[in-house]
Protein backbone atom coordinates (compact mmCIF):
# COMPACT_ATOMS: atom_id res chain seq x y z
CA UNK A 1 0.00 0.00 0.00
CA UNK A 2 1.16 3.69 -1.00
CA UNK A 3 1.69 6.07 2.18
CA UNK A 4 -0.42 8.54 0.55
CA UNK A 5 -3.48 5.66 0.61
CA UNK A 6 -3.49 5.25 4.74
CA UNK A 7 -5.61 8.53 4.93
CA UNK A 8 -7.02 8.65 1.84
CA UNK A 9 -10.28 7.56 0.43
CA UNK A 10 -11.56 6.08 -2.56
CA UNK A 11 -14.69 6.52 -5.06
CA UNK A 12 -16.18 2.80 -4.97
CA UNK A 13 -18.70 1.95 -7.20
CA UNK A 14 -20.95 -1.21 -5.58
CA UNK A 15 -24.10 -3.15 -5.08
CA UNK A 16 -25.07 -0.98 -1.84
CA UNK A 17 -25.95 2.09 -3.83
CA UNK A 18 -24.17 4.09 -6.97
CA UNK A 19 -21.32 5.08 -5.01
CA UNK A 20 -20.32 4.87 -1.57
CA UNK A 21 -17.07 6.55 -0.04
CA UNK A 22 -14.84 3.99 1.71
CA UNK A 23 -11.36 3.45 3.18
CA UNK A 24 -8.77 2.98 0.76
CA UNK A 25 -6.74 0.86 3.76
CA UNK A 26 -9.83 -1.46 3.75
CA UNK A 27 -9.37 -4.64 1.66
CA UNK A 28 -12.75 -3.77 -0.05
CA UNK A 29 -11.83 -0.46 -0.89
CA UNK A 30 -8.39 -1.10 -1.94
CA UNK A 31 -9.15 -3.85 -3.87
CA UNK A 32 -11.54 -1.39 -6.45
CA UNK A 33 -8.67 1.97 -6.03
CA UNK A 34 -7.65 2.53 -9.75
CA UNK A 35 -4.86 0.40 -10.83
CA UNK A 36 -2.42 3.03 -11.57
CA UNK A 37 -0.86 5.48 -8.92
CA UNK A 38 1.81 8.48 -9.41
CA UNK A 39 5.03 7.28 -7.17
CA UNK A 40 8.02 9.62 -7.34
CA UNK A 41 6.57 10.54 -11.19
CA UNK A 42 6.07 6.78 -12.60
CA UNK A 43 2.67 5.00 -12.65
CA UNK A 44 2.56 1.48 -11.09
CA UNK A 45 -0.15 -0.74 -10.82
CA UNK A 46 -1.03 -2.85 -7.98
CA UNK A 47 -2.08 -6.15 -7.43
CA UNK A 48 -4.29 -7.72 -4.71
CA UNK A 49 -4.51 -5.43 -1.56
CA UNK A 50 -3.18 -8.82 0.57
CA UNK A 51 0.07 -8.98 -2.28
CA UNK A 52 2.64 -6.89 -1.98
CA UNK A 53 3.80 -7.49 -5.43
CA UNK A 54 3.82 -3.98 -7.31
CA UNK A 55 4.72 -3.54 -10.81
CA UNK A 56 6.02 -0.74 -13.14
CA UNK A 57 3.83 0.60 -15.92
CA UNK A 58 5.72 1.91 -19.14
CA UNK A 59 4.15 5.10 -19.37
CA UNK A 60 5.64 6.02 -23.27
CA UNK A 61 3.28 2.38 -24.24
CA UNK A 62 1.49 2.97 -27.18
CA UNK A 63 -0.74 0.18 -26.82
CA UNK A 64 -2.58 0.19 -23.64
CA UNK A 65 -4.32 -3.25 -23.92
CA UNK A 66 -0.85 -4.98 -24.97
CA UNK A 67 0.97 -2.96 -21.60
CA UNK A 68 -2.00 -4.62 -19.60
CA UNK A 69 -1.78 -7.67 -20.75
CA UNK A 70 2.12 -7.88 -20.52
CA UNK A 71 1.30 -6.89 -16.16
CA UNK A 72 -1.64 -9.62 -16.07
CA UNK A 73 1.26 -11.86 -17.64
CA UNK A 74 3.29 -11.40 -14.47
CA UNK A 75 0.46 -12.78 -11.98
CA UNK A 76 2.25 -15.77 -10.45
CA UNK A 77 0.68 -19.37 -11.21
CA UNK A 78 -0.20 -19.13 -7.25
CA UNK A 79 -2.36 -16.34 -7.38
CA UNK A 80 -3.71 -17.65 -10.60
CA UNK A 81 -4.57 -21.07 -8.64
CA UNK A 82 -5.57 -18.88 -5.70
CA UNK A 83 -8.09 -17.26 -7.91
CA UNK A 84 -9.29 -20.56 -9.77
CA UNK A 85 -9.83 -22.04 -6.37
CA UNK A 86 -11.61 -18.86 -5.00
CA UNK A 87 -14.02 -19.00 -8.52
CA UNK A 88 -14.37 -22.36 -7.75
CA UNK A 89 -15.57 -22.25 -4.19
CA UNK A 90 -17.74 -19.21 -4.65
CA UNK A 91 -19.58 -20.28 -7.66
CA UNK A 92 -20.33 -23.42 -5.96
CA UNK A 93 -21.97 -21.90 -2.72
CA UNK A 94 -24.07 -19.59 -5.78
CA UNK A 95 -25.32 -22.68 -7.02
CA UNK A 96 -25.95 -24.33 -3.68
CA UNK A 97 -26.71 -21.92 -1.72
CA UNK A 98 -26.73 -17.99 -2.38
CA UNK A 99 -23.95 -15.84 -1.85
CA UNK A 100 -23.74 -12.12 0.10
CA UNK A 101 -23.56 -9.05 -1.49
CA UNK A 102 -19.75 -8.41 -0.51
CA UNK A 103 -19.61 -12.01 -2.01
CA UNK A 104 -21.25 -11.35 -5.30
CA UNK A 105 -19.25 -8.68 -5.54
CA UNK A 106 -15.73 -10.34 -4.63
CA UNK A 107 -16.76 -13.11 -7.29
CA UNK A 108 -17.32 -10.10 -9.85
CA UNK A 109 -13.95 -9.28 -9.29
CA UNK A 110 -12.11 -12.64 -9.25
CA UNK A 111 -13.43 -13.38 -12.42
CA UNK A 112 -12.30 -9.53 -13.93
CA UNK A 113 -8.81 -10.94 -12.62
CA UNK A 114 -9.17 -14.31 -14.71
CA UNK A 115 -10.28 -13.12 -17.38
CA UNK A 116 -7.86 -10.26 -17.61
CA UNK A 117 -4.73 -13.12 -16.98
CA UNK A 118 -6.49 -15.09 -19.78
CA UNK A 119 -6.50 -12.29 -22.03
CA UNK A 120 -2.78 -12.18 -21.06
CA UNK A 121 -2.63 -15.41 -22.66
CA UNK A 122 -4.98 -15.99 -25.21
CA UNK A 123 -5.81 -12.27 -26.70
CA UNK A 124 -2.78 -11.78 -29.03
CA UNK A 125 -3.81 -15.18 -30.63
CA UNK A 126 -7.53 -14.24 -30.58
CA UNK A 127 -6.34 -10.67 -31.75
CA UNK A 128 -4.75 -11.96 -35.18
CA UNK A 129 -7.77 -14.16 -35.92
CA UNK A 130 -10.05 -11.22 -35.30
CA UNK A 131 -7.90 -9.65 -37.40
CA UNK A 132 -8.25 -12.08 -40.26
CA UNK A 133 -12.33 -11.86 -39.76
CA UNK A 134 -12.05 -8.60 -40.31
CA UNK A 135 -10.10 -8.82 -43.83
CA UNK A 136 -12.57 -11.61 -45.19
CA UNK A 137 -15.52 -9.38 -44.28
CA UNK A 138 -13.87 -6.63 -46.38
CA UNK A 139 -13.58 -8.77 -49.58
CA UNK A 140 -16.61 -10.31 -48.49
CA UNK A 141 -18.49 -6.73 -48.88
CA UNK A 142 -16.11 -5.57 -51.97
CA UNK A 143 -16.93 -8.97 -54.06
CA UNK A 144 -20.84 -8.39 -53.02
CA UNK A 145 -20.45 -4.83 -54.50
CA UNK A 146 -18.42 -5.56 -57.19
CA UNK A 147 -21.19 -8.35 -58.19
CA UNK A 148 -24.15 -5.63 -57.39
CA UNK A 149 -22.41 -3.24 -60.12
CA UNK A 150 -21.73 -6.57 -62.51
CA UNK A 151 -25.15 -6.67 -62.66
CA UNK A 152 -25.84 -3.40 -63.80
CA UNK A 153 -23.68 -3.86 -66.36
CA UNK A 154 -25.17 -7.26 -67.46
CA UNK A 155 -25.97 -7.22 -71.26
CA UNK A 156 -29.18 -8.17 -71.42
Amino acid sequence: MLPSETAATADVFNDAGPKRWMPAGTAEGSATIARARAVNGAPVATARPESPRTVSIDPTAVDPRAEGRRIAALTPPEERAALYAEQQKLAIKKVAEFLTPAEERRLKIVRWNIDRIEDAEFGPAIDVLDARAGVLERLASHVQGFAAEARKHQRR
